[in-house]
Protein backbone atom coordinates (compact mmCIF):
# COMPACT_ATOMS: atom_id res chain seq x y z
CA UNK A 1 0.00 0.00 0.00
CA UNK A 2 2.80 2.38 0.67
CA UNK A 3 4.38 1.96 -2.67
CA UNK A 4 1.43 2.22 -4.49
CA UNK A 5 1.33 6.08 -2.46
CA UNK A 6 4.40 6.67 -3.57
CA UNK A 7 3.83 5.66 -6.93
CA UNK A 8 1.15 7.36 -7.27
CA UNK A 9 2.96 10.68 -5.93
CA UNK A 10 5.68 10.33 -8.16
CA UNK A 11 3.40 10.02 -10.92
CA UNK A 12 2.34 13.32 -10.46
CA UNK A 13 5.36 14.70 -10.26
CA UNK A 14 6.21 13.32 -13.76
CA UNK A 15 7.88 16.60 -16.09
CA UNK A 16 5.77 17.56 -19.50
CA UNK A 17 6.53 20.20 -21.84
CA UNK A 18 4.28 20.36 -24.80
CA UNK A 19 3.94 23.25 -27.61
CA UNK A 20 0.95 23.73 -29.65
CA UNK A 21 3.26 23.94 -32.66
CA UNK A 22 7.66 23.47 -32.33
CA UNK A 23 7.78 25.47 -35.76
CA UNK A 24 6.19 28.86 -35.09
CA UNK A 25 6.40 31.86 -37.41
CA UNK A 26 8.46 35.16 -36.63
CA UNK A 27 4.91 36.50 -36.25
CA UNK A 28 2.92 33.47 -34.86
CA UNK A 29 2.67 32.33 -31.71
CA UNK A 30 3.01 28.50 -30.26
CA UNK A 31 1.27 28.00 -26.43
CA UNK A 32 3.13 25.92 -23.85
CA UNK A 33 1.69 23.85 -21.33
CA UNK A 34 4.15 22.13 -18.72
CA UNK A 35 2.82 19.96 -16.16
CA UNK A 36 4.59 18.28 -12.79
CA UNK A 37 4.77 21.39 -10.84
CA UNK A 38 3.91 21.87 -6.79
CA UNK A 39 0.29 23.24 -6.93
CA UNK A 40 0.62 27.04 -6.08
CA UNK A 41 3.99 27.64 -6.60
CA UNK A 42 5.93 30.19 -8.79
CA UNK A 43 7.63 28.14 -11.74
CA UNK A 44 10.35 30.66 -13.56
CA UNK A 45 10.00 30.43 -17.48
CA UNK A 46 12.88 31.56 -19.51
CA UNK A 47 13.84 31.10 -23.31
CA UNK A 48 17.49 31.16 -24.21
CA UNK A 49 18.63 31.44 -20.55
CA UNK A 50 16.70 35.07 -20.21
CA UNK A 51 13.86 34.71 -17.77
CA UNK A 52 10.27 35.92 -19.52
CA UNK A 53 7.57 35.08 -16.47
CA UNK A 54 7.13 34.05 -13.49
CA UNK A 55 4.24 31.33 -13.61
CA UNK A 56 2.00 30.21 -10.89
CA UNK A 57 1.22 26.27 -11.11
CA UNK A 58 -2.67 25.61 -10.94
CA UNK A 59 -4.03 22.89 -8.57
CA UNK A 60 -3.19 20.22 -11.11
CA UNK A 61 0.25 21.31 -11.20
CA UNK A 62 0.43 23.19 -14.76
CA UNK A 63 1.46 26.19 -16.00
CA UNK A 64 0.72 27.91 -19.67
CA UNK A 65 2.29 30.19 -21.70
CA UNK A 66 1.62 31.74 -25.15
CA UNK A 67 5.12 32.47 -26.61
CA UNK A 68 4.99 34.78 -28.96
CA UNK A 69 8.51 35.43 -31.03
CA UNK A 70 8.03 38.97 -32.28
CA UNK A 71 7.09 40.11 -28.40
CA UNK A 72 10.23 38.39 -27.03
CA UNK A 73 12.56 39.98 -29.67
CA UNK A 74 13.37 36.23 -30.84
CA UNK A 75 15.40 35.33 -34.23
CA UNK A 76 15.38 32.22 -36.66
CA UNK A 77 16.44 29.47 -34.98
CA UNK A 78 16.03 26.97 -32.34
CA UNK A 79 15.41 28.54 -29.00
CA UNK A 80 15.37 26.59 -25.53
CA UNK A 81 12.47 26.95 -22.92
CA UNK A 82 13.25 26.20 -19.07
CA UNK A 83 10.65 26.45 -16.32
CA UNK A 84 12.22 26.08 -13.20
CA UNK A 85 10.25 25.58 -9.75
CA UNK A 86 11.91 24.46 -6.71
CA UNK A 87 13.62 21.81 -6.87
CA UNK A 88 12.05 20.78 -10.16
CA UNK A 89 13.19 21.67 -13.54
CA UNK A 90 12.09 20.78 -17.18
CA UNK A 91 13.36 21.60 -20.47
CA UNK A 92 11.74 22.15 -23.74
CA UNK A 93 12.10 24.02 -27.42
CA UNK A 94 10.92 25.45 -30.24
CA UNK A 95 12.30 26.51 -33.55
CA UNK A 96 10.85 29.98 -35.16
CA UNK A 97 11.24 29.55 -38.79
Amino acid sequence: AVRAKAAAALTKLEHRVEFSSVVVSGSGSTKLSAQGFLAGHPVVLAIDKHTVATLTANSSGTVHFTIKPVALGLGRGKHAVTLSSMLITSTGSFRVS
